[in-house]
Formats: structure tokens, C-alpha cells, sequence
């Protein structure tokens, strides 16, 4: 099983992508270390290091085609479309 852990864009909620300032996920890399002691094939995909946005998020997930993507939980009260 391919697992793909997203870090989305900050550029999409002001108060962390506003002013440069946007913090590493670090609870997605605790769930990767877990996943990767029970081998299982992680990635993760931190949008803001690699310079991608919502608009290329969709292309880059068909690319690496996972068998299963997870995003931070605090990421659905920002991201209205991730419902």
C-alpha cells in the first residue's frame, strides 16, 4: 500500500501563509515514522517547501498515485473543499 501524507499550501489560511511564516509538519512526519515501522510505503508531500499550489495539488497526487492520502486534521476547518 502507497500512503501519500499532504502538507497543504499556507497560502490558503492569512494568519500562517501571511507573513512567511508557516511551520513544518511535524505530525505528519509521527504518523510517516509509524507507518514506515510497520512497512508501509509513505511519502510526504509538504505543498509549501515544494512550491506547490491548490491548483497543482490534484495533478501531483494522480502523479504519485497513492493507494491512500491523509491530511492534517486541523486542515478541514480551513479547507472548505476537502468536504
Amino acid at each position: 500500500m502507497k500512503v501519500l501524507l499532504i502538507d497543504p499550501p499556507c497560502d490558503y489560511w492569512g494568519y500562517a501563509g501571511g507573513d512567511g511564516f508557516c511551520a513544518p509538519p511535524i505530525a505528519l512526519a509521527t504518523v510517516a515514522a509509524y507507518l514506515e515501522k510497520h512497512r508501509v510505503d509513505v511519502a510526504i508531500l509538504d505543498c509549501n517547501v515544494s512550491n506547490i499550489k491548490f491548483s497543482g495539488l490534484k495533478e501531483e497526487i494522480v502523479r504519485r498515485k497513492p493507494d491512500v492520502v491523509g491530511l492534517p486534521s486541523s486542515m478541514m476547518c480551513f479547507i472548505p473543499a476537502a468536504f
